[in-house]
């Protein structure tokens, strides 16, 4: 019976870690940040992708900006928009370890 039950155990342990390697992880969020006027912010990742989408419908002369940037700091992509969406997208490589979506608005 013991030799059952370790065996069963051992099984299992080995179905779920397989399972979670496999596994692909996708975040994505859709927020409003400014505290004046209407905005989307879109951003999120998945497995060697990262974005941020952000669009500020300002009646004043704001844009939109947004970046990507990985765990040091290092913008991997970024953009900037007079009017319209601003979009940002970049691929993971190895030594990124995690991107990070940003938003912002300036004036022009």
């Amino acid at each position: 019976m013991k030799k059952l039950f370790t065996k069963a155990i051992i099984t299992l342990s080995i179905f779920l870690f397989s399972v979670g390697i496999s596994a692909t992880i996708v975040q994505a969020a859709t927020a409003h940040p400014h505290p004046t006027y209407k905005d989307t912010w879109t951003y999120g990742t998945n497995d060697k992708h990262g974005w941020s989408y952000y669009y500020l419908e300002a009646p004043v002369r704001l844009g939109s900006a947004s970046s990507v940037r990985n765990i040091f700091g290092t913008v991997k992509d970024s953009a900037r928009a007079n009017y319209g969406w601003a979009r940002s997208d970049a691929t993971k490589k190895w030594n990124d370890v995690r991107l990070s979506a940003f938003y912002g608005w300036y004036s022009f």
